[in-house]
C-alpha cells in the first residue's frame, strides 16, 4: 500500500466561554503558527469557537448565530493548511449541534461532523443541549482519507471511529475539552490505545487546556499509532502546538461519498520540527499544577485580579496561599491573621515564616473584643447552657465576616481553605471558614 508524509499539528488551547472574539483570535494565530512550521492539518478542541462548557448559552439562539459568525470569520482567513474546528451547529428548538468543521482556502468543507455520542453523566450533561449526529463523513485531501469526531466518540468501539476507518480513513482526528482528574491521563491513553490498535488507525487525540469555573483541563493532546503506541504528547497544563509527521496509508480509491478537500499535500521543503513529546508528570505534580491552573483561570477569566486569605498558621490555609502565590504572583496575594484568646504563639510564628517565604502582604486583625462582645449581648440568652460548639464557631464567623469586609473594600475575592474531607463529612462552618468565592482545596 501508497503511504504519504502528512504534518500533522495539533493546537493545545485555553479559551474561554462566551468570548467568541477572543477564541477566534487565538484559533487563527494558532492556525498561523501551523502555517508557519509547514502542516498540513491543524485540529483545535472540542468546542473551540464559543468555550467548553457553554451550558445554557446553548439555549440562546443569537449566541448560536454568533459563535457561527466568528466561524464564518475563521473560515475566510484560512489558507492553505486544514484545519478542524470545533462550534455549536445548527438552530435552537430544531436541534444544536457539537460539531467540528473542515476548513480550507477560505472555505468550509460540504458536510459538518456532529457529534453522536453524548456523555449524560458526571460533570457532563450534553443531552440537555445537544441533538445527536448521525453521519459519520470522511474527508480527503491528496488521496489521504481522515475522519473527524468528537471527545466520547472515541470510547466507543462501535462508535463512528469504527465507521470512519471502514469507509478509507487511515488518520482519525479526535478532538476533545475532556476535563482533569487524577490518573485520567493514563486512562486516555489506554482507551484511544485500544482504539488506535482496533482500527489500525493513526489517531491524533486533541484535548483543551485551562480552567472553566470547577473544572480543570489539563491538554495532554497525543499521537497515537496504528498499533496503539504513543508517537508523541502534548504538555500537562499549558498550551502548546504539538507537530508529528505521520506517514499515513494512501489507498487507490476514497471512499464513496467522501468529501474532497480540494488541495494537495505541499512537497515544498518544510522546516525540521523538534523531537515530539514530553513526559509524564508525576501523580502529586500532576494534581498540583491542576489546582494552580484551576485557581489562575479563575481569577483571570471573571476579571479578578487579587484574592485574600485567611491564614491561621495551619496546612490548608498555607497551601492555599502558596498555589495563590504560583497562580497568580505574590502582588496579587494578601494574607489576614486573625488571632483570639485560643490562637497559640506557634501559630502566629508559622503565619510569619509563611508570609515572609511567599513575600506576601499580610494584615494581622486580632477577634479577641468582637468575640467578647458577642459573649456578651448572648449571655442573658445562652444562660444556663454548657459551652459548646457554637461559642467555637462564634470565631470562625468573625473571621469570615472581616474577610468579606476586607474583599469588599479592596476587590479581592476571598479564597476558601476548606479541604474535601472537611466539606463532605460537615467539620466546617456555615457563614464561617466556608466563606469565599473559590475553593482552591474542595475536591482534595
Amino acid at each position: 500500500m501508497k503511504r504519504r508524509k502528512l504534518r500533522v499539528a495539533i493546537a493545545q488551547v485555553n479559551t474561554t466561554v462566551g468570548y467568541l472574539g477572543g477564541n477566534a483570535q487565538k484559533i487563527l494565530e494558532y492556525i498561523e503558527k501551523a502555517q508557519d512550521i509547514g502542516a498540513d492539518i491543524v485540529s483545535f478542541p472540542e468546542l473551540a469557537v464559543c468555550g467548553y462548557p457553554p451550558e445554557d448559552l446553548l439555549l440562546k439562539q443569537q449566541f448560536i448565530q454568533d459563535n457561527k459568525k466568528a466561524l464564518s470569520d475563521i473560515t475566510r482567513r484560512v489558507g492553505d493548511i486544514v484545519a478542524v474546528v470545533g462550534f455549536a451547529d445548527g438552530r435552537v428548538g430544531k436541534g444544536v449541534y457539537n460539531s467540528a468543521a473542515v476548513l480550507y482556502g477560505g472555505k468550509m468543507a460540504k458536510k459538518v461532523y456532529h457529534k453522536m455520542l453524548l456523555p449524560n453523566f458526571g460533570v457532563f450533561d450534553e443531552k440537555r443541549y445537544f441533538t445527536p449526529g448521525e453521519d459519520a463523513p470522511v474527508f480527503v485531501m491528496d488521496g489521504v482519507v481522515f475522519g473527524v469526531n468528537i471527545c466520547e466518540d472515541i470510547w466507543h468501539n462501535e462508535g463512528p471511529t469504527r465507521r470512519q476507518v471502514k469507509s478509507g480513513a487511515g488518520l482519525i482526528i479526535n478532538i476533545n475539552s475532556s476535563p482533569y482528574d487524577a490518573g485520567k491521563m493514563e486512562l486516555r491513553q489506554k482507551v484511544v490505545g485500544k482504539q488506535a490498535a482496533y482500527n489500525k488507525v493513526f489517531i491524533s487525540y486533541t484535548n483543551m487546556v485551562g480552567g472553566q469555573d470547577e473544572l480543570v483541563f489539563d491538554g495532554q493532546s497525543m499521537v497515537l499509532d496504528g498499533r496503539g503506541r504513543l508517537v508523541a504528547l502534548a504538555k500537562a497544563f499549558e498550551e502548546e502546538l504539538l507537530a508529528v509527521d505521520l506517514d499515513i496509508p494512501v489507498g487507490d480509491k476514497a471512499a464513496r461519498g467522501a468529501v474532497k478537500v480540494a488541495r494537495k499535500i505541499r512537497d515544498a521543503e518544510r522546516p525540521p520540527l523538534p523531537e515530539a513529546g514530553h513526559k509524564r508528570l508525576e501523580p502529586l505534580d500532576e494534581v498540583y499544577r491542576a489546582l494552580v491552573l484551576g485557581l489562575r483561570d479563575y481569577i483571570r477569566k471573571n476579571g479578578l485580579e487579587k484574592v485574600v486569605i485567611g491564614l491561621s498558621g495551619g496546612i490548608d490555609s498555607s497551601l492555599t496561599a502558596v498555589i495563590a502565590v504560583d497562580a497568580l504572583g505574590s502582588d496579587a496575594v494578601s494574607g489576614v491573621f486573625m488571632p483570639s484568646v485560643y490562637t497559640s504563639m506557634e501559630s502566629g510564628e508559622d503565619v510569619q515564616r509563611l508570609v515572609s517565604n511567599l513575600g506576601i502582604d499580610l494584615k494581622t486583625i486580632p477577634i479577641h473584643k468582637e468575640y467578647n462582645n458577642y459573649l456578651w449581648d448572648l449571655m442573658p440568652h445562652f444562660s444556663g447552657y454548657p459551652e459548646d460548639e457554637t461559642e467555637e464557631n462564634l470565631q470562625a464567623r468573625i473571621r469570615g465576616n472581616i474577610l468579606m469586609a476586607l474583599s469588599n473594600k479592596f476587590g479581592s475575592m476571598v479564597l476558601n481553605t476548606g479541604n474535601k474531607s472537611e466539606v463532605s463529612c460537615g467539620y466546617c462552618t456555615i457563614y464561617g471558614d466556608m466563606v469565599g468565592g473559590f475553593g482552591v482545596l474542595k475536591d482534595v
